[in-house]
């Protein structure tokens, strides 16, 4: 049984437009508090975060 799961992407100034939206809010909110909330709580939990993420083993790319 194979569940396939399709999401649609409502961008109507495009995909890429609303990426770079996205990543600009974050980047600034880095830089500069106060510009968008919703950005800099992200920031902020991605850096509650951090400790946790860092001691999840990672992956190797070297060949063997």
């Amino acid at each position: 049984m194979t569940l396939r799961i399709c999401a649609a992407i409502d961008a109507p100034a495009g995909f890429l437009y609303e990426w770079w939206a996205v990543f600009w809010d974050i980047f600034v909110a880095r830089t500069k508090p106060g510009v968008s909330q919703a950005a800099a709580n992200y920031v902020e939990v991605r850096k509650m975060a951090e400790p946790a993420l860092r001691s999840l083993p990672s992956c190797s790319t070297s060949a063997s």
